[in-house]
């Protein structure tokens, strides 16, 4: 959508850009996601879901390395509305024998993967107004369970933490598959209290889920600091420009 408003600003007169390029991005934008985009997303979510799900009907390490997938993977399926496969599995998991052990694992330590992501971003970030609006954004994710923030103020601004992030839910749904977890609950929030899922069964596997959260949060927080949260894709293409 951004392209299509810059195009018909560039091409507008100034007189009429502020009424037209905004409606017309409009005119163009909504068919075009609704014949093409929506379906396309559609399409290509079903594909990335069922390929990661069939790895878990291998069993033993295909199940493991798809927990993982899924932790790494999460938060693009949620950006891109590409996760409502995951989601039925979920629900027709825990709707048939009330555990999961797949899906759950994996959305958790995606979950708890922001707030360590925003968390290494908050630390390595020099600008004092980008700091203190990161600091704002582990709040948010770890308290609140509102990911957004992070997500698109972090995430899609800097580029580089999505690493950190991706690691993160790696790492946890991964710790959480090799220790055998179980989700016991659907909890509907992304903040600590999602780690709750997994009472109901043993202590150790209440303490692992637990151990698995803190993991996603750490290595997020670390994968994040060393990659450096602060350079931008605008800032280097600005300068590849400028030396040209």
């Amino acid at each position: 959508m951004s392209y299509v408003e810059r195009f018909f600003k560039k091409h507008i007169p100034s007189a009429l850009k502020t009424i037209f390029a905004p409606t017309l991005t409009i005119a163009v934008m909504i068919p075009l996601s609704l014949i093409v985009l929506g379906p396309l997303g559609n399409f290509v979510g079903n594909y990335i879901s069922q390929g990661i799900l069939a790895f878990a009907n291998l069993g033993g390490i295909g199940q493991r390395l798809a927990i993982g997938l899924i932790g790494a993977l999460w938060q693009f399926l949620v950006m891109t509305g590409m996760h409502i496969v995951m989601i039925t599995t979920m629900i027709m998991v825990f709707t048939t024998s009330g555990s999961d052990n797949l899906v759950t694992l994996g959305a958790v330590s995606a979950s708890m993967a922001v707030t360590g992501m925003c968390l290494g971003a908050a630390l390595s970030i020099k600008n004092k107004e980008d700091k203190s609006l990161a600091w704002s954004y582990v709040i948010a994710a770890f308290i609140g369970g509102v990911t957004e923030p992070g997500l698109y103020g972090i995430a899609v601004k800097y580029k580089r933490p999505f690493i950190g992030l991706m690691a993160g839910g790696f790492a946890g749904g991964i710790y959480a598959a090799m220790t055998g977890v179980t989700a016991y609950a659907m909890v509907p929030v992304a903040n600590f209290l999602a780690l709750t899922a997994y009472a109901g069964g043993s202590t150790g596997n209440l303490i692992n889920g637990i151990i698995s959260g803190l993991i996603a949060v750490v290595v997020s927080a670390v994968v994040t600091y060393l990659a450096g949260a602060e350079k931008k894709v605008g800032v280097l293409n600005e300068s590849l420009s400028t030396s040209r």
